[in-house]
């Protein structure tokens, strides 16, 4: 039996991550809105599984298990809390009473016990690890509509919840204080919306952003504080009043006043300087609603936010440019509900963009590079996933473009996704495992990347926009006689090549209207640009 379990064990290891550059469906089932399979509560089981589960919140352990809490089905809010263990490719549920939207059991707030449950939460709950490997989460909604802003930590070696801050009632307006004076009395607002969570290199919480309750289709950008050795909540940045608008500086410059509007935040990452990084959202301001591509930096040194990229106007197309090209036009399109976000082995981040059309892309940035690569993308599927055989790698898999779902990351660079809502009306409870191709985005030493104002200097395009019909203009102080040209849409399919000769040519590609990017090839320098035809 030991024999065999150890064979099945290899049998799922070589077939479930072996190739690079592949997505595999790994566990849970293809059918819409499943119900789970609980068994018997801190037991694994092969046939465990979750339910279908929009907008969970997630944690990994320091043994390397995946851990989920929450989350929404079609008719319900969930108050269990689930563990995965990798290696085993099983699902233990580890505490929760299954009782769909449940209001929780506070017990008294700083004292754990067994019988503590935090309600059933989703639409955003910001989760942290501590230093000590303790989970923590904050905030979320249950229904009938119940807006949280409690603070809870769960303990794994005792099984234990504990209320550790808020007012222990939902739908509260927050006490703000004085911005960056910690106190007993402070706590955030009760909100939604959000998963911008970050632990940083002290060990305190930090959360921005999100809907604040209150004020229909609110979106607030205030950075909030938790020391956990004094259980007090700072206000650290930001507006205490919803649907403010961003104030963004100069690209690139950090900026006491710098601030990102108010937004539904998802996607974020901690660089290996310990500063904080959020992608786009959702913005409200003046009963105008939209989505955003820009990319912030927050220094927990100097309290103050950076804008290193992306259009402060809302509702943009991003720039593909070639795929597994990292340059400095690269951006991705707007992220909606996009939570699943990794760090790689190399400090490097990822995320899964999904736009309101829920086409479906998969995005690596560098952060000493400050350059964005389009991994893979699908957009021919309107969001249905390519399901493949479970278990079995293939560059034919495709996840459904989700909103809502979770992400974890093993430690070998891989990437795994759970669950989500998708346009073809699957509510998930797979899990997905996508495997970094290190050959694919390689990042650019910073020595090495070749400046806006150079690319500016030696490559220019006339007109732009265009009806169709441009001029490329060649001025390098060291050029090959031959160029290749190659265009490319916004999903990055080249869909026009030609070879040039000398420094000046004119293009007549017959291309539908629409936003392109242009790769041009000189030698060994590569240099891109975006092209409007119309």
């Amino acid at each position: 039996m030991k024999r065999l379990t150890f064979l099945l064990f290899i049998f799922y290891s070589l077939n479930c991550f072996s190739q690079a550059g592949e997505w595999v469906w790994v566990k849970g089932d293809t059918v819409t809105n499943n119900m789970g399979t609980y068994g018997v509560q801190g037991v694994s089981n092969i046939n465990n599984t979750p339910p279908s589960l929009y907008e969970a919140c997630e944690w990994t352990d320091t043994s390397g298990n995946f851990w989920l809490y929450g989350g929404l089905s079609p008719a319900h809010v969930f108050a269990d809390l689930w563990r995965y263990e990798v290696g085993k490719n099983e699902w233990t549920w580890m505490k929760g009473l299954h009782i769909p939207n449940h209001l929780g059991s506070y017990g008294v707030k700083g004292v754990p016990s067994p019988n503590n449950y935090p309600p059933a939460s989703s639409f955003g709950v910001n989760s942290w690890v501590d230093l000590n490997g303790n989970f923590w989460m904050f905030g979320g909604s249950n229904q009938p509509y119940k807006v949280y802003s409690d603070l809870w930590k769960y303990e794994i070696a005792t099984n234990e919840w504990t209320w550790m801050n808020g007012p222990g009632v939902p739908n509260t307006q927050g006490v703000y204080g004085v911005q960056g004076i910690s106190s007993p009395s402070n706590y955030p607002a009760a909100r939604t919306e959000t998963a911008a969570s970050w632990t940083d290199n002290n060990g305190d919480l930090w959360l921005f952003g999100g809907s604040v309750y209150g004020t229909a289709n609110s979106s607030i950008n205030d950075m909030w504080k938790y020391t956990i050795a004094t259980n007090e909540w700072t206000w650290v940045k930001g507006d205490s009043i919803p649907n403010q608008r961003g104030v963004y500086g100069t690209r690139g410059v950090e900026g006491a006043n710098n601030t990102p509007g108010g937004r539904w935040v998802y996607p974020n990452w901690k660089d290996d300087n310990g500063n904080l990084w959020c992608f786009g959202g959702y913005e409200s301001w003046n009963s105008m609603r939209s989505n955003k591509i820009d990319f912030w930096k927050f220094n927990v040194q100097s309290m103050n936010w950076t804008w290193m990229d992306g259009d402060t106007m809302g509702n943009t197309f991003g720039v593909n440019g070639p795929m597994c090209m990292m340059n400095d036009l690269n951006i991705p399109s707007m992220a909606t509900e996009c939570r699943a976000s990794w760090k790689d082995s190399k400090g490097n981040f990822w995320g899964v963009i999904v736009g309101d059309g829920y086409y479906n892309s998969l995005w690596k940035y560098c952060p000493k590079a400050e350059q964005w690569a389009m991994i893979s993308a699908d957009s021919s599927l309107q969001g249905c996933p390519r399901w493949g055989v479970r278990g079995v790698s293939s560059p034919t898999n495709s996840p459904p473009a989700l909103q809502g779902p979770i992400g974890w990351t093993d430690g070998s660079d891989r990437l795994y996704m759970f669950g989500g809502l998708s346009g073809c009306g699957l509510w998930s409870n797979a899990i997905w495992v996508y495997t970094i191709d290190s050959t694919c985005g390689v990042c650019a030493l910073t020595t090495e990347v070749q400046t806006i104002s150079e690319i500016e200097s030696g490559f220019s395009v006339f007109p732009n926009p265009t009806k169709g019909t441009f001029e490329l203009s060649l001025d390098f102080k060291t050029q090959v006689e031959i160029s290749d040209v190659e265009v490319y849409n916004l999903i990055g399919e080249k869909v026009y090549t030609v070879r040039i000769t000398g420094s000046r040519e004119t293009i007549d590609c017959n291309l539908s209207k629409g936003i392109y990017s242009i790769r041009l090839i000189n030698g060994n320098r590569q240099f891109t640009k975006k092209i409007i035809i119309e």
